[in-house]
């Protein structure tokens, strides 16, 4: 029994809370990963190029490259990508071709034209090392599907050659007289620098 003018007694007990309605997630929220994309040889070596036309400039440890260098580049990919007929390719087939077993075929044809004279071991060496740093870029690509077996890292590996010719051995002689005139004019210094120098390795053209 209520009295006039009290206030009503409240339930202790709650009733269970509704629950809160789900809001669905924004769409615009979610970043979707592209696929990669089937490209051409032509096509990786275009955005290949492009890429690197970037680094032109650049500090060497960022990547960076002198306008020599990729002009080198450039020439050296033309060449090599121009032999892919060797292998029963061209530029307009699918990168994925040009996988570990169709690119040890590739190197070992081009460097046959070596041992013919056609070409220098260097030309093999830096064009068949331009189409693997193409190859590699292309490989760290997600955008682009294609990647190199874990078995192709010997083919990937090309040793460089040996300078021969260019080097001459020193002639006690003529370092004798450099040294002479040196102590004659009283720079000790120099000589010095000269005999560590011999110490060290250099060749006696940058001594002389």
């Amino acid at each position: 029994m209520l009295l006039r003018g009290a206030a009503p007694e409240l339930d202790p007990i709650l009733p269970p809370r509704a629950p809160l309605p789900e809001v669905p997630e924004s769409s615009s929220s979610e970043v979707a990963t592209p696929l990669p994309r089937q490209m051409t040889i032509e096509q990786v070596r275009s955005e290949f190029l492009a890429y690197k036309d970037k680094k032109v400039g650049g500090h060497r440890h960022r990547g960076g490259v002198e306008q020599t260098t990729q002009t080198n580049m450039k020439t050296r990919l033309r060449q090599v990508l121009a032999s892919l007929d060797l292998v029963g390719l061209s530029t307009a087939d699918s990168i994925t071709k040009l996988d570990g077993p169709t690119l040890e075929r590739l190197i070992d044809l081009f460097y046959r034209r070596v041992s013919t004279n056609e070409i220098s071991e260097w030309t093999a060496f830096h064009y068949c090392g331009a189409l693997i740093q193409m190859l590699k870029w292309a490989h760290r690509q997600s955008t682009i599907q294609y990647r190199l077996s874990d078995d192709a890292e010997d083919v990937l590996h090309l040793p460089q050659p040996k300078r021969t010719g260019s080097i001459k051995a020193h002639n006690p002689e003529i370092i004798k007289k450099i040294i002479n005139r040196l102590r004659e004019k009283g720079d000790e210094r120099t000589v010095l620098a000269i005999l560590l120098a011999l110490c060290t390795g250099a060749y006696q053209k940058g001594i002389a």
